[in-house]
């Protein structure tokens, strides 16, 4: 997925008198998990906690923010929980602890670093691969338009390798630095215990055939409404999840972008005609394959 910024990590630090591990440790015994997760954009502390945990989750935060201040005060973004406590209990616990919290210090500018999209030349088991990409601007239209192209492109593959020997697997990413760009990722394998009737030059040549028909002709309605609903309850699934949330409260805080108003509108909205430039675009904006020796 490419060189990322290094995330700190509680297990590497002290915290307070605590070895990390061990802080880690006191905490998992009382029902409490918490780690970093990061990018060039920023840093956010996410775990989990008993509900009556509360007030020992909040002076760990505390403890945390103190023993590692090259994170500066954690006045630069969004405090979010997502429990079965009343809001009068969440905001009496808070406003008795957050005056632990240092509040003074002063804004840091961002880095802005850029993260490339590689192939994978490590996975021996990968035959033979594809990445594409383009610009696209990441935003909730985009986002809903380029997952319904990667499943529509993975059924259109499957059919195309049908006998073959081989099966494919797709990955799409949006990157964000230095500048909006999206990549899609093709990884065709051998299918264990299944002998490969095709060449490694005849897999290419029909995973090209693929993509260039996603750019020329439109997909049938049938089959693009299937991969709207399955989509749409996909999302409606996840936003059962307390992980949807903060996932989503994250992007909108870092990358100011939503992600979630509205998403079965944008669904709605993907057009034939839509997937079709972005297939295009993929063709033309930027091509790498790689096909294994072994």
């Amino acid at each position: 997925r490419g060189a990322e910024e290094k995330t700190p990590s509680i297990r590497e630090m002290a915290v307070g008198q605590y070895p990390g591990d061990y802080f880690l440790n006191l905490l998992a015994a009382n029902g409490i998990e918490m780690e970093f997760r990061g990018s060039s954009k920023g840093i956010s502390l996410e775990g989990r906690a008993d509900a009556t945990r509360l007030q020992l989750l909040f002076k760990s935060l505390q403890l945390v923010f103190a023993s590692m201040p090259e994170l500066g005060a954690p006045s630069g973004g969004p405090l979010v929980l997502i429990g079965d406590r009343t809001d009068y209990s969440v905001q009496k616990t808070i406003s008795q602890l957050v005056g632990g919290f240092d509040m003074s210090s002063p804004e840091r500018p961002r880095k802005s670093i850029p993260v490339p999209v590689e192939l994978d030349t490590e996975d021996e088991t990968i035959a033979f691969q594809a990445l594409y990409s383009c610009d696209f601007f990441l935003s909730g239209d985009n986002f809903m338009a380029a997952d319904i192209a990667e499943r529509l492109l993975s059924k259109a593959l499957v059919e195309a390798l049908e006998g073959s020997g081989y099966h494919a697997q797709v990955e799409g990413r949006f990157v964000t630095e230095p500048k909006d760009r999206y990549a899609l990722h093709i990884k065709v394998r051998a299918v264990d215990g299944m002998a490969q009737t095709e060449s490694l030059q005849r897999v290419r040549t029909l995973v090209r055939g693929v993509m260039s028909d996603m750019a020329r002709k439109d997909v049938p309605a049938a089959k693009l409404d299937v991969e709207k609903k399955l989509l749409s309850g996909s999302i409606a699934l996840a936003q059962k999840t307390p992980g949807y949330w903060t996932d989503a409260v994250r992007v909108r805080f870092l990358e100011s972008r939503d992600m979630v108003t509205k998403y079965a509108d944008k669904i709605a909205q993907v057009s034939p005609a839509k997937l079709r430039e972005l297939f295009a675009n993929l063709q033309i904006g930027g091509m790498l394959e790689y096909t294994s020796d072994k």
